[in-house]
């Protein structure tokens, strides 16, 4: 094992650590835009949630706009009757995306901490 890593340059060492980190840096900034596609769909779902917020709640199908809430006497939104199951619908696909961008960002988390334990046990390695 030793005269193999005898064998290896200093620019051999330096582009490797350079790729790995290159791979770090993108799976970074992936990983900041599933949390953002995540937290988009939280925002989306809180809105169904019809938690006293003061916003009508309108699914738009090819520009045709349908209001699936309405304001109350308090100014707070309450969904329309008859329209429960669409709004369960689309809860339902917003909980199964945030699902997805959770297990994407978990699968992205793996493979840094992977990279960066295989890095450490190399420097092990040559120490």
């Amino acid at each position: 094992m030793a005269s193999c890593l005898l064998a290896v340059s200093p620019c051999m060492v330096a582009t490797m650590q350079n790729e790995v980190l290159a791979r770090l840096v993108e799976i970074n900034q992936r990983i900041a835009e599933e949390q953002r596609g995540r937290n988009d769909c939280k925002a989306k779902r809180e809105k169904l949630d019809f938690n006293g917020h003061q916003e009508h709640v309108i699914l738009e199908i090819k520009g045709e706009r349908f209001y699936l809430s309405e304001l109350d006497k308090g100014y707070a939104s309450r969904l329309i009757r008859g329209h429960e199951m669409i709004v369960l619908g689309l809860q339902k696909v917003l909980n199964a995306k945030i699902r997805n961008h959770t297990y994407r960002i978990q699968q992205l988390e793996a493979e840094q901490r992977k990279l960066m334990q295989e890095q450490i046990d190399a420097g092990k390695a040559t120490d």
